[in-house]
């Protein structure tokens, strides 16, 4: 989705959300089905005063060798492996918040498959408020005219008024990946991390992969 955007806006003053995609994502694993690979935020401060700009990593020299373990367990015959983990440890490494870390590894995939992009901070937007509200602020102070969303976006858009009123164009962006080999799968696991593709197959293939998979956007009119 990012790919097809004028620009991307990175949430990245919002609460951080236990468990989710913000700190993990998934590979497939040895045993069927998949498993999570991820970080742990400083945990010294509330949960609720914990923003993604504003939280550290905890302890990321133990982060990066159990993250390396498990890559090299799995995909140690990739001719990426190296490149990707001396990127991720670079970043690991780095005095960092988890904001800065998600959107430095996801620049450095971009830039790796030869699709730079535009982005935006909301942190840096002078924008303040809450949900929707703050969203649809968020996309007037940028000039934007259209919206894409994911699927899964639609559950908290559905039913305010706010998006009805706010003069924008909505696009639902539906991905259908195109099946590629995984080691350990009989059947193709889809939406798995970006690291998967790109070890199974190596950057040129990944890059025809992803870029050249099938993709829909349907108008989404609020109610």
């Amino acid at each position: 989705m990012i790919s097809i955007c004028d620009r991307f806006i990175f949430l990245d003053d919002v609460q951080i959300s236990p468990k989710s995609f913000q700190v993990r994502n998934r590979i497939p694993s040895a045993n069927g089905g998949f498993k999570w690979i991820g970080v742990k935020e400083d945990s010294s401060m509330p949960i609720v005063n914990r923003l993604l700009n504003s939280t550290s990593l905890s302890d990321p020299e133990s982060t990066f060798e159990r993250i390396e373990n498990t890559l090299k367990s799995s995909y140690l015959a990739s001719s990426e492996l190296e490149n990707v983990l001396d990127s991720l440890e670079h970043n690991l490494k780095l005095d960092s918040t988890l904001a800065k870390l998600n959107i430095s590894l996801i620049s450095s995939l971009f830039e790796l498959l030869g699709k730079p992009f535009d982005y935006a901070l909301s942190s840096e937007s002078g924008v303040n408020g809450h949900g929707s509200d703050r969203v649809v602020d968020l996309l007037r102070a940028l000039n934007c005219t259209e919206y894409v969303v994911a699927p899964g976006s639609l559950g908290y858009m559905t039913g305010e008024d706010i998006w009805a009123l706010s003069g924008l164009q909505f696009l639902v962006y539906n991905y259908f990946p195109s099946p590629y080999p995984q080691r350990f799968q009989f059947d193709f696991l889809s939406h798995m991390s970006s690291i998967d593709i790109l070890f199974e197959l190596g950057t040129k293939q990944a890059k025809k992969n992803i870029f050249g998979s099938n993709f829909e956007l349907t108008p989404w009119i609020p109610s």
